[in-house]
């Protein structure tokens, strides 16, 4: 099989040609599923996805993504940028409950975003999730 290497990857202007085929994929970052290079302690390959999203209202639970096949889940973390203009961690506790965030996957892969009265509706956020799939 013959690749042609003139192909643009897409959102770069880089060709095929232009990239090293030796990426250490346990260190890409991606929206879209990744698997890398780390194994879990019982021999499944480990996935990893961001999403990014805005608080659509606050006060109550969103759905910000869904992950088919998931097995467990290994890491769950993230930020998002306060009403103070400060990027804070979730989950994260302020000292009132108005001011807390928290993500959470039920055994369906669907991951939401839960977040205080506090925080502003359109803030954005940005979420990194590791897990192993059942399909493996």
């Amino acid at each position: 099989m013959q690749i042609n290497k003139d192909l643009l990857v897409e959102g770069t202007n880089y060709t095929l040609e232009d990239i090293p085929f030796d990426i250490d994929l346990s260190d890409v970052y991606s929206t879209n599923e990744t698997k890398t290079n780390k194994v879990w302690v019982d021999n499944r390959p480990i996935y990893r996805r961001v999403v990014t999203g805005t608080v659509n209202s606050p006060g109550q639970g969103q759905t910000v993504t869904t992950i088919s096949n998931i097995r467990q889940i290994l890491t769950i973390r993230g930020v998002m940028y306060s009403n103070y203009s400060q990027w804070w961690n979730i989950p994260n506790y302020h000292g009132e409950a108005g001011y807390v965030s928290s993500i959470y996957c039920d055994a369906n892969g669907r991951i939401d975003l839960g977040v205080g009265n506090f925080y502003g509706a359109g803030k954005p956020f940005i979420i990194i999730l590791e897990y192993t799939k059942s399909t493996d």
